[in-house]
Order: structure tokens, then C-alpha cells, then sequence
């Protein structure tokens, strides 16, 4: 049996297959998406490969999201607990 190996990829490593797609078919991922007369013209193993890669890097998109808006916030509450901590400190 054989075997299968994992690979992660970037989101930069993950854009640049996309845009290899779309150089070697002449259209967007967006229009690939949109129109199945297009999908229809790309061999299935490279549709299949291609739509992998748009939702590869969708999720990687959500995820980087996520760690900013989390990253965000704990910066809020940390002024905020500084300030607070400030205010402690003129009141005395």
C-alpha cells in the first residue's frame, strides 16, 4: 500500500499555485468558481487540486483573521488594564 506524506503550506505557498492555476488556464479562481462551463474545461485531477487550493487558502484566511481579532483584543484589555493600573497610581 502506498503511503502519503502531509505537507503544510502557506498562505503565500497556497496563493501561488492559485495564481499558477490561473496562468495555465487563462482565468480566475473567482470565474472558476462562478462558471461550471469553465470548471468543465480543466481536467478533473486539476479541478480537484484547484478547488482544494481556494479552500486551503480560505481557511487559512479565517484562521489568520481570527489570531488578528484575538491578538487585537487581548491588546485592548491589556491598555486597559494599564490604564487602569495608572489611574491607581495618580490617586495615591
Amino acid at each position: 500500500m502506498p503511503t502519503s506524506h502531509e505537507t503544510c503550506l502557506t498562505r503565500s505557498e497556497v496563493a501561488e499555485y492559485l495564481s499558477a492555476f490561473e496562468a495555465q488556464y487563462g482565468f480566475t479562481s473567482a470565474d472558476f468558481l462562478r462558471h461550471p462551463e469553465l470548471r468543465e474545461s480543466v481536467p478533473e485531477d486539476d479541478s480537484f487540486m484547484w478547488q482544494a487550493y481556494i479552500d486551503h487558502y480560505g481557511e487559512l484566511r479565517r484562521i489568520n483573521e481570527e489570531i488578528h481579532r484575538d491578538y487585537l483584543a487581548r491588546l485592548s484589555r491589556n491598555d486597559s488594564i494599564e490604564d487602569g493600573d495608572r489611574s491607581y497610581d495618580l490617586a495615591a
